[in-house]
């Protein structure tokens, strides 16, 4: 029960307390309705129709008044209404009839507002609703004021029925507000009605948050509307239903622990509140070029207690960039401290957070896959403890030049099981599919949080999208573009690993380590060696204007077969590249010689010099081939000659 209990108390503390700009809690007895086409109507305090007008979905949320049945129901319950803003279909009492000629939908409407009427909570706005709807009827006010477009001369009213009608009531005061669904009075009304209607008539029972004998919920509300009907909490009511109690540790649902009414419309409020403003969607569709119908996981990150004004970005949490060019700048500790809860320095060490990621598991359930709860203060240093090891050599767009930073989960995610397509455009990007893709954040997540070491299973996996770099080879304009990004990928994996296992070690993957005498680093230098010979020569070739210059060198072709047999391998690409090194400078040649000479030497002696290499030859090839990039080549022989 503890994440109720943090639900809980998070609607205790903020409602009413909502940082500006953001939308508000949604009380007692109420929650926020779907995007549907809407009909706004307007009437004034007497019950006499006014004027209407058909909008569309981008008219914000409506805050709808709900019963126990009615926030649980599903879009076929023809006779469970909301308490005022409804479907068209519970507004008309001509129309949508059966065969009898009654329209049940409007009887259940109009039995469950005059209750209300007839409360003494009941305010002057509700009874204008229910003035006018015993009097008129509001289809054939609409059709009158022709607010239904008609199609060929008719109006095909089917259709709009399940439009939501929400009401607006002009009052002699003009500072009132109109709309029933943000009239503070309204909402407290039916909040004050239907809170004293439930505890008067359901059962009394121990709650098992608070401990207290109170009203039971039995019908619990669905909290995320993108999940659909998907409940946080199903009760199975049906007696022949899969999720009923067979005997065997229950003989009816009663025994179960029970959860009081006030606390379970508290819970989903606050959770509803909090994805729908806090959240981050783990979705595909967060990449550039990517789309995808399946519903996200969700991930939000809160402080219960903390009632000050918060960012709603937690992409930090995914993806914080570390600042710096050439070292790691933890300075950003305070960058993400205000990302994520704009909490003061003082106030890090006691405040609690609650990091919460939600899945839906089918049409009836969803869950909480991961649920933590720590101090703040814990959770900024395991954030920055990730963010300080898992690093690597990236192209910072904003900097415009290569820097040391952290690549984000959903880059992780995205270069382990990515396959590379083109855009109509002629843009390279990585496709993933959607359920593996939400997985990897969800392990990646829990790493980062859990402080676990990196499976190795994912560490090979980057390492076999590395080793294919053909498969990734874009297209002339993007030559190599996401391949690159797996290389710097798998390298900063591999360097956190590497960290992990002896901090010293992982330290030394930033630069080349001529000591290193690690046979998989050993080939990685020997393969940026080759690969550098060929390209240098080429891109002479290419200055010459010569045709068909630039192709992909030999070492690119056969990356697969040297990962697999590196010491054979070597030894072809050896001969291949000979005719390219005869072709350079002989200071250029000279220094690949050198290169060549000194890393055969650390490998002589060693054994199994033929097995598949392990992945941390990505990390020699890296560092190699940057330290050749960096060496200038002098382009005429009589230079280099009078160097000598």
């Amino acid at each position: 029960m503890s994440l109720l209990s943090d639900l809980i108390q998070t609607y205790d503390n903020y409602f009413g307390h909502e940082p500006e700009n953001i939308e508000k809690i949604a009380p007692v007895a109420h929650t926020y309705g779907s995007k549907k086409q809407v009909i706004d109507v307007t009437i004034n305090q007497n019950g006499n129709f006014s004027h209407a007008e058909l909008n569309g979905k981008n008219n914000g949320k409506t805050l709808l008044a709900v019963t126990e049945e009615s926030a649980s129901r599903t879009s076929s319950a023809a006779t469970t209404p909301h308490a005022l803003n409804d479907n068209l279909m519970f507004m008309t009492s001509h129309h949508n009839c059966d065969n009898s000629g009654i329209n049940k939908s409007y009887q259940a409407y109009m039995s469950q507002l005059e209750k209300w009427c007839e409360a003494p909570e009941a305010c002057k706005q509700v009874k204008a609703v229910f003035r006018y709807l015993s009097e008129h009827d509001l289809v054939d006010d609409l059709l009158d004021a022709k607010v239904f477009p008609a199609d060929k001369g008719a109006v095909d009213l089917d259709k709009y029925m399940k439009f939501v009608v929400r009401w607006s009531v002009s009052m002699d005061d003009p500072k009132e507000i109109k709309q029933t669904w943000m009239n503070p009075e309204v909402l407290s009304s039916w909040e004050r009605y239907y809170s004293a209607y439930h505890k008067s008539n359901s059962d009394k029972v121990l709650d098992g948050i608070s401990g207290k004998i109170c009203d039971v919920e039995k019908l619990h509300p669905k909290a995320i509307n993108v999940y659909g009907n998907s409940k946080l909490i199903s009760v199975a009511a049906k007696e022949d239903s899969t999720l009923n109690f067979k005997g065997e540790r229950f003989s009816d649902e009663s025994q179960i622990v029970q959860i009081g009414y006030q606390n379970s419309q508290k819970a989903h409020n606050a959770l509803g509140w909090l994805i729908d403003t806090q959240s981050v969607a783990i979705s595909k569709n967060a990449l550039p070029y990517e789309t995808s119908d399946e519903k996200p996981k969700y991930i939000v990150c809160w402080s219960p207690t903390y009632t000050e004004e918060k960012n709603d970005e937690l992409s930090g949490l995914l993806g914080v960039h570390v600042t710096g060019s050439d070292h790691v700048d933890n300075s950003y500790d305070h960058k993400l401290r205000r990302i994520l809860f704009g909490l003061k320095e003082d106030t890090a060490v006691k405040e609690r957070i609650v990091l919460l990621m939600t899945d839906r598991s089918g049409d009836g359930r969803f869950s909480p896959v991961m649920y933590r709860s720590m101090y703040a203060a814990e959770f900024l240093v395991k954030i920055r403890n990730w963010y300080a090891q898992c690093i690597w050599y990236f192209y910072d767009m904003a900097a415009k030049k290569v820097c040391i930073n952290s690549p984000t989960l959903f880059d992780i995610a995205k270069c382990a099981y990515g396959t590379e397509r083109i855009t109509d455009a002629g843009v390279p990007y990585l496709d993933v599919n959607d359920a593996v893709f939400k997985d990897t954040v969800n392990t990646l997540l829990s790493i980062v949080i859990d402080g676990r070491k990196v499976p190795d299973s994912l560490i090979r996996r980057l390492t076999v999208q590395a080793s294919e770099p053909e498969r990734f080879a874009g297209n002339e304009g993007h030559k190599w573009w996401s391949w690159q990004e797996i290389l710097r990928t798998a390298c900063a994996m591999i360097h956190y690993r590497n960290m992990m296992v002896d901090p010293k070690k992982g330290e030394r993957d930033l630069s080349l380590d001529k000591e290193n005498d690690n046979r998989s680093y050993l080939f990685g230098r020997l393969l940026a060696v080759v690969d550098k010979i060929e390209n240098t020569a080429l891109n002479r070739k290419a200055s010459d204007g010569a045709k068909n210059s630039h192709r992909d060198t030999n070492a690119m072709r056969l990356w697969s077969a040297y990962v697999a047999h590196p010491f054979t391998c070597y030894a072809n690409l050896r001969n291949c590249v000979a005719p390219y090194l005869s072709s350079l400078p002989y200071g250029s040649r000279k220094y690949y010689e050198d290169e060549t000479q000194e890393i055969i030497e650390k490998l002589a002696g060693q054994k199994n010099l033929n097995r598949p290499l392990d992945p941390e030859y990505l990390i020699g090839f890296y560092m190699e081939r940057e330290t050749l990039n960096q060496y200038k080549s002098v382009n005429t022989d009589e230079k280099q000659t009078t160097e000598d």
